[in-house]
């Protein structure tokens, strides 16, 4: 059971691109993306946050010093002598060394994250991402497949359920939020495969599957006396469920 839940929870490669950022070198999308990778890339924001603050006063302790260092030199010119100097003359390289150094250090791995943005995807990854989308594709393919086999897949019951968006639902006509609830199962013969072409939908046969022992589709009053049947079928069920109901 530990075993089959890990083969159905493990991240799958998409065939897509996760772009380069200042926290992330290129890498592959994968569906359920590792904790690993996320919590890499939030430890580097909050890092670079720091590093910014950190850069931010540091530059504002130096700009301190620069200015006691300039009332120092304008009280010595002022009065004419040479006091002891507290941050001006060599005690400025004093104070403002290790600051700039800590500074330096700040600036070359706030670099690191610039250059990490401009990473180019190598061969190796290119590779990768071409073999998983050829993966996928195939991978669709036999769903599609063993669907046609008459399997009923979880994305035969997603697609199913599926639907227009609401704004375009809103505007639909009964009869055509009937027929988009036809096109989107498998088949493509029979009634779902006339609704199919009538729609407009490529077929797979190019719709000799369509064909009836007559040479003759389901059109004109064919279908008129078909649609006819199914409003019978739907009211007289309606009505059974009633009397089942005790309804009036």
């Amino acid at each position: 059971m530990a075993s089959e839940q890990r083969m159905r929870s493990r991240p799958i490669l998409t065939g897509t691109l996760l772009k380069p950022t200042l926290y992330n070198p290129p890498l592959p999308r994968m569906k359920r993306q590792p904790i690993a990778i996320s919590g890499m890339i939030n430890t580097r924001m909050r890092a670079r946050e720091r590093r910014l603050a950190r850069d931010a006063q540091l530059s504002e302790y130096i700009d301190d010093l620069r200015r006691e260092a300039a009332f120092e030199e304008s009280l010595s010119s002022l009065h004419g002598s040479s006091p002891e100097r507290i941050y001006s003359g060599d005690a400025w390289y004093e104070w403002s060394g290790p600051l700039k150094a800590a500074r330096a250090e700040l600036r070359t791995l706030l670099n690191r994250d610039i250059a990490r943005a401009h990473t180019l995807v190598s061969p190796e990854l290119a590779k990768l991402l071409l073999d998983a989308r050829r993966e996928k594709v195939a991978n669709k393919t036999r769903e599609r497949m063993r669907e046609r086999r008459g399997e009923i897949l979880r994305c035969t019951i997603e697609r199913a359920r599926k639907g227009p968006p609401a704004h375009v639902l809103a505007k639909m006509t009964p009869a055509q939020r009937h027929d988009d609830h036809v096109i989107r199962g498998v088949s493509e013969v029979g009634y779902v495969g006339m609704v199919k072409r009538r729609m407009g939908m490529k077929l797979r046969d190019g719709g000799k599957g369509l064909a009836r022992e007559n040479g003759t589709d389901l059109e004109g009053e064919e279908l008129a006396r078909l649609r006819a049947t199914e409003r019978e079928y739907w009211m007289e069920k309606n009505r059974r469920r009633r009397q089942s109901l005790n309804l009036p």
